[in-house]
């Protein structure tokens, strides 16, 4: 209560504040901008008539010069450039008076009008400067009187101008804040059931998945599913069996590569085509040379060494290492090799035969593919939720905004009620 009284004291103004629910703030903003509107128009209208004394004084005063000649004692080539712009002044002016004939009938009216009287002063001036710049020397008190004539006319719009730019342009702001608002609230709804279809489209994907698995799983449990299984075991088997036959044999050949390399250049030496042949050939593949090469290749292998000359430590390891591979029972490890390799390509065929092998593809591509459609709509879901989040600070922001604009105004105090 004190500074209530020391306000009214010191003439300050004071406001009380009204509480508002969104719900009726549009309504109540409406009629607060038509309110101030009729207000400022019923407040402007003595003005406007000042403003067009102002203009029918700049008029008569324009016209006046019409009648006006320069005095005798002016210099001629003074008194040929005032007669040439007297008259482009003239109709220069009265052209820019011609567009404030209508006074406005209302307060758009009166911010048209408004615009059209800043634009004409502009003009005036630039006339004034131009066409004008000579005319006091010939008529001097004339051109005074119409100067403050226009003086009192641009004092007056800016008056106006005040007056137009005043509480109406904060509440129509305000307005647009809460348009902009309302569509945001519209937007957010729209965010909402766009989320809801993606949840939906999820859950129906989500499923397909599980049906699709449930399909798998009875498909892998199946009589044709478990004889598959027992098929790729024996394949299996016959692999690791065939693979330890050619390991045996390449730990049994391998070192014999590197001085078979040096024993290479003495049979290069000495032209020896065919040893040259069957040293390459074991060179590039140990285990497949003892496996199907004939069964002579490592006797002539060995009886070409000893014929060739050639260091006799080198020569000895050669011997040795050949002698050592050709004490493995080849005859029965090729017999065997030869004989699972059959089996496995057999074997092969049976699996590749499984109809189900091609269901059950089908189902894990299927599954595949809708995993991947969830994984779209999650990324979709993540960007509605930023969208919202962005959507969501812009609203907060906008009450606070709305509120403080209208609480710009000369003789609003509200609190908004969301």
């Amino acid at each position: 209560m004190k500074f209530d009284f020391f306000d009214r004291f010191f003439g300050k103004e004071t406001r009380t504040e009204e509480v508002i629910d969104s719900i009726r703030l549009r309504a109540w903003l409406e009629k607060k901008i038509s309110s101030r509107k009729h207000e400022v128009f019923s407040g402007s209208k003595q003005l406007i008539e000042d403003v067009f004394r102002n203009i029918e004084g700049v008029r008569n005063t324009t016209l006046g010069l019409e009648k006006l000649e320069c005095h005798e004692g002016m210099h001629r080539k003074a008194r040929k450039i005032i007669s040439s712009s007297k008259p482009r002044f003239i109709r220069g002016v009265l052209d820019i008076l011609s567009t404030l004939e209508k006074k406005p009938q209302g307060y758009e009216e009166l911010i048209v009008f408004n615009e059209n009287l800043l634009a004409a002063i502009s003009s005036l001036a630039k006339l004034s400067t131009g066409e004008g710049r000579y005319l006091p020397m010939a008529f001097g008190e004339e051109i005074d009187a119409m100067k403050r004539e226009s003086k009192r006319l641009v004092e007056n719009a800016g008056e106006l101008k005040n007056r137009i730019g005043s509480d109406v342009a904060l509440l129509s702001k305000a307005m647009d804040s809460l348009n902009e608002f309302d569509g945001l609230g519209d937007e957010l709804m729209d965010l909402d059931s766009q989320k809801s279809e993606v949840l939906e489209k999820i859950n129906t994907c989500l499923g397909e998945v599980s049906e699709l698995e449930n399909e798998l799983d009875s498909l892998r449990v199946g009589e044709e599913f478990k004889e598959l299984g027992k098929t790729e075991g024996e394949l299996e088997n016959v692999g690791e069996e065939l693979e330890g036959m050619e390991s045996l044999v390449y730990n049994s050949l391998n070192p014999l590569k590197r001085p078979l390399r040096k024993f290479r250049k003495s049979a290069e030496v000495g032209e020896c085509t065919e040893m040259l042949k069957l040293i390459d050939s074991f060179l590039q593949d140990p285990v497949d040379f003892f496996l199907s090469e004939d069964s002579g290749s490592l006797e002539k292998m060995l009886s070409g060494v000893k014929g060739l000359e050639f260091r006799p430590k080198d020569r000895d390891k050669i011997l040795s290492r050949i002698e050592s591979a050709s004490r493995i029972d080849r005859g029965d490890l090729r017999d065997r090799y030869s004989r699972l390799s059959s089996v496995r390509e057999e074997l092969k065929k049976k699996i590749a035969s499984f109809s189900i092998l091609e269901k059950e593809k089908k189902i894990v591509e299927d599954i595949e593919t809708v995993e991947r459609r969830i994984k779209d709509m999650e990324e979709e879901l993540h960007r509605i939720d930023r969208k919202g989040e962005e959507v969501k600070d812009r609203i907060s922001s906008l009450r606070e905004e709305i509120e403080d604009i209208i609480n710009e105004t000369k003789d609003c105090r509200i609190k908004i009620r969301w």
